[in-house]
C-alpha cells in the first residue's frame, strides 16, 4: 500500500515546506507497512501520467472547495477503510495548482474533500493536509496525539 500526496507546482515558502516534511517524516514510522510519497509536479500535463491505472485500484481523492468536509476522525476511518482493502493498491491525494484542479483532474477523482470553508493557498492545503494524514494515522495508532 502506498499513500501519495501529488501537489501541482511547488512550494513558494521554505518555512512551509520545512514543516510540511516534518509531518512527512513523522508519518512515515506510523504508516508501516505504507509507503508514504510526496510528489510535486510541474504542470496539468504531468498528473494523468503520474495517476497509476486501474482507478479503482489506486483511488485519488481531490482536495477541492466544492468537496465534501471531514472530520480528523472521519479522515482515519476512510483511509483504514482504503487500508482494509486487498484490491486497493494505492491512494493519491492530489493538490491543484494555486487556480485550482481542472475539470478533467476532477473527474479522476474517486471522492473530493474539502480541508475547509475558507479558501487558502495550495501550499497551506499540502501542508494541512499533512498534518492530517500524520493525525489520521495517530487515530489509527491510538497515540494520544488527537484529543478531543
Amino acid at each position: 500500500m502506498k499513500v501519495r500526496v501529488i501537489k501541482l507546482g511547488r512550494i513558494a515558502y521554505p518555512e512551509i515546506k520545512q514543516l510540511g516534511d516534518m509531518f512527512i517524516k513523522r508519518s512515515g514510522p506510523l504508516a508501516r507497512p505504507i509507503h508514504i510519497e510526496n510528489v510535486e509536479l510541474k504542470d496539468d500535463a504531468q498528473v494523468e501520467a503520474a495517476l497509476e491505472k486501474p482507478a479503482t485500484c489506486h483511488p485519488v481523492i481531490a482536495l477541492d472547495e466544492g468537496g465534501q468536509q471531514w472530520t480528523s476522525q472521519g479522515l482515519s476511518n476512510r483511509l483504514q477503510q482504503l487500508f482494509d482493502d486487498p484490491a486497493i493498491k494505492s491512494v493519491t491525494f492530489l493538490i491543484g495548482a494555486p487556480h485550482g484542479l481542472t475539470p478533467e483532474q476532477r473527474r479522476l477523482a474517486k471522492f473530493t474533500w474539502s480541508l475547509s470553508q475558507v479558501t487558502m493557498t495550495s501550499d497551506m492545503a499540502w501542508l494541512l493536509l499533512w498534518e492530517q494524514i500524520y493525525r489520521a494515522l495517530n487515530i489509527q495508532k491510538g497515540t494520544g496525539y488527537h484529543h478531543v
